[in-house]
């Protein structure tokens, strides 16, 4: 900072944190060397006001006077000062004096924090008369799975307490307990809870005391699901995964532990941020060996899941994946296929085709778009295990372009009949007298015309394919965020 004479009010420090300084002379010709670092200096302010301050009649013309310590902002409290039922100053590590006053009508006490800085604001309390329900403190709560255990110390009162009734900001209703102390059952894990309480006295209940701090219930996380330990290519060393617990106890999981050992005696544990694969360091031969893992969040570590045996083979895949199909619609086509039925099981499979990047698959499909239409493309699928990749298996399809379908039909078909020719026979018959003489005609001819028909070829239909598309499996894969930790050290301040 540039200061234009020989002093600075420097503003925006933190209370209670130790600062020094240095200063440089500036002039046209440039700048001084640095002066020697001041003292060190600590930033403070006023105390804050005494907590939970109460004042009781215990005895005729005796008041008890309780509080709780107060915030010194930066400064330590040097001492407490009492007045308005008898005046005292107090050491600061005295939360408690009886004070003796001449009349205890209308009356009430006040008490301030006193630091270097100077006096705080003041807490104040009317002094209960004999007979009084005194105010009980706020509530300590602990939290507990689907339940929280509350504690309060007695509070001062001149009535005889029978009771106490305790409720939370939650609109659950109220609970009652002879006792200075409750379990609030049952609760929900996740959800944040504040109490109060108050106390009874032949049938009569006196002030609400403050809310309690906030709690939230939770319970243990159940263990990680679907934990697999896999051989890696490097001897000695397995491919640990996990997946998050069905449930985390109504808060986040905080770490994970994970133990792989070949006796229970014998474990090697260590914690890690998330749900990840981590290389784990084994011992050989790996069949003796079994890994399990644990998840921890605030209400504590959840059991062991059974152990995972290491099944440790030979090699990568041995046999590529099988029985590839294919159908397309909508200018898509979905691939499936069966795990190969040897060798050591895939986890991830790996999808080929020309002219676009590789698409990594969890599960046995996936949807392919943007394909070239009417030309041969080849889709290849190889599986990954721990150990490496195996044999590939080839699918070659041909996408047919989309086309209507066209019908034509030619007139109906016409026959035609020609009838056929009548037969005429004619006789003439014999002279009486004369000799008879006999004429006979020629044989009567028939002639027929046979039957025509004509008939057009049969109507044609012509069709072109269609083509059918098939919607997409969309697989998600989620990596995990690393956890970068940082600390931050004091910068020198310094004036110019």
């Amino acid at each position: 900072m540039t200061a234009p004479n020989t002093s600075y009010a420097w503003e925006g420090l933190t209370n209670g944190k130790g600062y020094s300084f240095v200063v440089v002379v500036e002039n046209e010709a440039g700048d001084s060397e640095p002066s020697a670092a001041s003292a060190v200096a600590k930033p403070a302010a006023k105390p804050g006001a005494p907590v939970s301050l109460t004042a009781v009649l215990v005895a005729k013309r005796q008041v008890r006077v309780r509080w709780q310590a107060a915030s010194d902002n930066g400064s330590a409290v040097l001492k407490f000062v009492l007045s308005g039922c008898g005046s005292a100053d107090l050491r600061p590590d005295v939360f408690e004096t009886i004070s003796s006053v001449s009349s205890t009508k209308g009356l009430v006490c006040r008490l301030v924090a006193v630091n270097a800085v100077g006096p705080g604001p003041e807490a104040t309390a009317v002094v209960l008369a004999q007979g009084a329900i005194g105010t009980p403190e706020a509530p300590r709560v602990t939290r507990g799975d689907a339940k929280s255990t509350l504690t309060w110390p007695e509070p001062d009162s001149s009535a005889d307490i029978d009771g106490y009734r305790v409720e939370t900001d939650a609109s659950l209703g109220t609970k009652t307990t002879t006792t200075a102390a409750l379990v609030w059952s049952p609760l929900t894990n996740g959800s944040t809870y504040r109490f109060r309480v108050r106390a009874l006295s032949d049938g009569e209940e006196g002030p609400w005391s403050e809310f309690s701090l906030p709690v939230t219930p939770a319970g243990k996380p159940t263990v990680p699901r679907k934990v697999t330990a896999l051989p890696t290519a490097v001897t000695g060393r397995v491919a640990l995964a996990w997946q998050v617990p069905t449930d985390t106890g109504g808060v986040p999981i905080s770490e994970y532990r994970y133990r792989c050992s070949a006796t229970p005696s014998e474990p090697t544990v260590q914690a890690m941020a998330g749900p990840v694969t981590v290389a784990v360091a084994v011992g050989e031969p790996l069949r003796a060996w079994s890994c399990a893992v644990m998840a921890i969040n605030a209400a504590g570590l959840s059991s062991d899941v059974a152990p995972v045996d290491i099944n440790p083979a030979d090699g990568p895949p041995t046999a590529a994946p099988t029985g590839l199909i294919a159908g397309s619609a909508g200018g898509a086509v979905t691939l499936r296929w069966t795990p190969p039925a040897s060798g050591w099981s895939p986890y991830q499979y790996t999808v080929s085709r020309t002219g676009a990047a590789d698409s990594v698959v969890l599960g046995t499909s996936i949807e392919l778009k943007g394909l070239s239409v009417g030309v041969p493309i080849a889709l290849t699928v190889t599986g990954t295990s721990a150990l490496g990749v195996g044999p590939a298996a080839t699918l070659t399809v041909i996408i047919p372009a989309p086309t209507t379908t066209t019908t034509t039909t030619l007139p109906s078909t016409t026959t035609t009949t020609i009838p056929p020719t009548t037969t005429t026979s004619t006789t003439i018959p014999p002279t009486t007298v004369a000799p008879t003489t006999t004429t006979t005609l020629p044989p009567t001819t028939t002639t027929t015309i046979p039957e025509t028909t004509t008939s057009l070829p049969p109507a044609t239909t012509t069709s072109l394919p269609t083509s059918t598309t098939s919607a997409p499996t969309t697989t998600s894969v989620t990596v995990p965020t690393a956890t970068t930790r940082v600390a931050l050290t004091p910068a020198r301040s310094g004036v110019r």
